[in-house]
């Protein structure tokens, strides 16, 4: 263990069956949080465990497209989440409550993850600087990238701001296939018009989530699609 809670590439290497440069691409593509210490990449082991929960199987993940095809209809098997990878380019960012309070309130992106299961009946509480979000190409003068940085967000590999950027044909998909936050009790400043993801993406998105309530939470989305 390099540190309390945090383990190297190499140990995470051992944790999921797989070599450290194979980790190295999983921390590259925003897939795993980590952070320097003491001169060596380290990585949170809750998150490492729970991602080894769904370490890809045989076989290539889908295509972008054939991965909405199969979240939008809710034919996911949450034993390979990651056969539905592709669903996003991942990236992780962070900022103060302020900050992230603005960004799920906006009208250009589609919420998932913990705000987003609160519409489908889930008792779970956003924490202030967590969110899961997606966004779509916005024009050819701005990238997601930039949205978010003018947004006050910054890159950070250990960030709790988890974004899925997702191409102009996907995207069409999955704002037509979302629904309204509409009046929750507890609307952490959302509008009722904010988009909220289908139930199978938020099952896709809080399955490798390193809290077991979220993941518990998945799965009884799953029994209901």
């Amino acid at each position: 263990m390099a540190s309390a809670g945090f383990v190297t590439l190499d140990e995470a290497g051992r944790l999921l069956g797989v070599g450290s440069e194979q980790v190295r691409r999983y921390v590259a593509r925003g897939l795993l949080p980590a952070m320097k210490f003491a001169n060596a990449w380290v990585l949170p082991v809750a998150h490492v465990d729970a991602f080894g929960a769904g370490v890809p199987r045989e076989g290539r993940p889908l295509s972008q497209r054939a991965a909405w095809e199969c979240v939008i209809s809710g034919q996911i098997d949450l034993d390979d989440p990651h056969r539905y990878i592709k669903r996003g380019d991942l990236s992780r960012w962070t900022g103060t409550p302020g900050v992230v309070t603005d960004l799920v309130a906006r009208d250009d992106i589609v919420l998932s993850g913990v705000h987003a299961a609160l519409v489908y009946g889930a008792l779970l509480d956003p924490l202030p600087t967590e969110a899961q979000v997606y966004v779509g190409p916005l024009s050819p003068a701005i990238s997601p990238s930039e949205l978010l940085a003018g947004a006050g967000l910054a890159l950070d590999p250990l960030g709790t701001v988890v974004v899925r950027s997702v191409g102009p044909e996907s995207w069409d998909v999955l704002q037509t296939a979302s629904i309204p936050f509409g009046e929750q009790r507890h609307n952490f400043g959302i509008p009722p018009s904010a988009l909220c993801a289908p139930m199978p993406a938020v099952a896709v998105d809080l399955v490798l989530s390193p809290h077991p309530r979220e993941r518990y939470v998945a799965d009884q989305m799953t029994k209901s699609l």
